[in-house]
């Protein structure tokens, strides 16, 4: 049912049921089964199996009229899928040309197969000269085969060798860059589950970062400089060089810019995602809240890439203490029909900063964040997050110690220390088993000092000069970064601990409950 709902959004979202001959259904007749089904997909009526199974025919999943109806439905799909308008990509933006050529090498497949070959490759012709303007070097491999055959029927040498040497080029570039591919999946697989880096890793990136340069000092196509760009920005930001990070963008930027026909909104929002990013480790709020705001209507609205931008966004704003503007973009994200479709890591991370929001509205007093949270219903309770962030959960060197940190702030901001003692031991194990001074440099040092100010009984003056080291310490070393901007510190540590320091030396009790919003 999962494939149906996505088969019928899609022809819906590109007009199918216009296309004259093929038309998805007869309106004509609504009685029909066929129509019933697609108009209780249509109208969401239907969300699973079950529901339409029982509606439909007043029986289970397993019977045999429910499974043909839906196979046939599929297969009527699929068939008018190649009639699809497209008119929703720019006709000359890279992927609105691909799908069409990709259209028109099925048709001119069909018409040579069908002995039509004057019109079959005058039609491939046309699609091969487009593919090799715009580098798809999978559809230069077909149909230059294709020619290449066909001159070797009809005994041209000459030709036979010129599509020849097509076919072997474009298979050289698309290997190349198969393996470019293939170098940055090797690194970004990294960040699919945890948001800590290893120094392993950092020697990964730099060995992949020479090797996409000798690719690309011998091929020069879109995608070898593409994964060149991808690889380096993301070494430079495992070795926290963010404006070199920055510099790659730009270069990358000014590629787009003097090759136009590989530019697309989706790559340059992709691009001021990275330097925004980078602004945020840097500090540099106010430019990176710049390249949120450029790159946000370059994206479609509840796509996957949009919610990554959110996440940045949020980050900016929070960190700028425009706190309102964070309230705002949190409930939008929370509350956005696409988001219970986003990955588990990615919701698991939202909840994760509404507990960091709701710390830092209560910690300046923002009635009106506290106003909008509660008008948009969206309470938070600790214990409610701990059974939200499964995932999370187990990823001890990474976002976990975001959650364990966030506990102690929220108890610190209550005044509730003997809960925070009886937490200590606990923690001592915790840094000392999953916290490493190489892999978790910052999160070690920054645990350490909320034992030591445990341990001077949340003394402001003892527990500043207790930590004095373990902050120089802290200091040295560099804001964890990920593939995304979900990453341990949500607020930097420095920050936090001027902030942990302000609570313990003022006596008043915590404005907002937490049972409440």
């Amino acid at each position: 049912m999962k494939a149906l709902l996505e088969l019928v959004k899609v022809v819906s979202e590109y007009r199918l049921d216009n296309v004259p001959i093929f038309s998805i259904h007869n309106r004509m007749d609504k009685n029909s089964k066929y129509n019933q089904f697609l108009d209780g997909i249509i109208q969401k009526q239907f969300s699973d199996d079950d529901e339409a199974a029982k509606e439909l025919y007043n029986c289970g999943t397993d019977s045999v009229k429910y499974r043909v109806l839906k196979n046939r439905i599929k297969e009527r799909i699929y068939y008018n899928i190649l009639f699809i308008d497209s008119g929703k990509r720019k006709v000359n933006s890279y992927d609105g040309v691909y799908l069409k050529l990709y259209r028109h090498l099925i048709v001119s497949k069909f018409l040579v197969g069908l002995n039509a070959k004057t019109a079959g490759y005058e039609l491939m012709s046309k699609v091969l000269n487009k593919a090799l303007k715009y580098q798809m070097h999978d559809i230069v491999q077909q149909c230059s085969l294709h020619f290449r055959r066909q001159s070797m029927l009809e005994g041209n040498n000459a030709q036979f060798d010129y599509y020849n040497n097509m076919f072997n080029t474009a298979s050289n570039n698309l290997m190349a860059e198969v393996k470019a591919e293939e170098l940055y999946y090797t690194i970004i697989i990294n960040f699919s589950k945890s948001v800590s880096h290893s120094p392993e890793l950092i020697d990964k990136a730099h060995e992949c970062s020479k090797s996409i340069t000798l690719l690309q000092e011998q091929y020069h196509t879109y995608f070898i400089n593409y994964y060149d760009h991808s690889i380096k920005s993301i070494y430079y930001q495992l070795i926290s060089d963010f404006n070199a990070a920055i510099l790659s963008c730009d270069r990358f930027d000014k590629y787009l810019t003097e090759n136009p026909i590989f530019y697309s909104d989706a790559r340059h929002a992709n691009n001021l995602v990275i330097k925004g990013s980078c602004y945020l480790h840097l500090g540099k709020y106010k430019e990176g809240i710049a390249c949120a705001t450029e790159a946000l209507p370059l994206y479609t609205d509840g796509s996957e890439n949009w919610f990554i931008l959110q996440e940045l966004y949020f980050l900016l704003l929070l960190n700028s203490n425009l706190l309102m503007g964070a309230t705002e973009i949190f409930c939008h994200v929370i509350k956005h029909t696409r988001f219970a479709y986003t990955r588990p890591q990615q919701q698991e991370l939202w909840k994760v900063f509404g507990g960091y929001l709701w710390f830092m509205i209560n910690y300046y007093d923002e009635d009106a964040c506290i106003d909008l949270l509660a008008k948009e219903k969206q309470t938070f309770r600790f214990s409610k997050l701990l059974n939200e962030v499964p995932l999370f959960s187990r990823d001890k060197k990474g976002m976990n110690v975001a959650v364990l940190i966030l506990q102690v702030f929220l108890l610190l901001e209550k005044r509730e220390y003997v809960k925070i003692i009886s937490r200590t031991e606990a923690l001592k194990s915790y840094i000392y088993r999953n916290l490493g001074r190489d892999d978790a440099y910052r999160s070690h040092y920054f645990i350490k000092m909320i034992l030591a100010m445990e341990k001077c009984q949340f003394e402001p003056e003892k527990t500043l000069a207790k930590t004095e080291d373990l902050l120089n310490k802290l200091k040295r070393g560099d804001i964890n970064y990920t593939s995304t901007q979900n990453r341990m510190e949500i607020i930097p540590y420095e920050r936090l601990w001027n902030i942990a320091i302000d609570l313990i030396k003022e006596k008043k009790p915590m404005k907002h409950s937490l049972t409440h919003v």
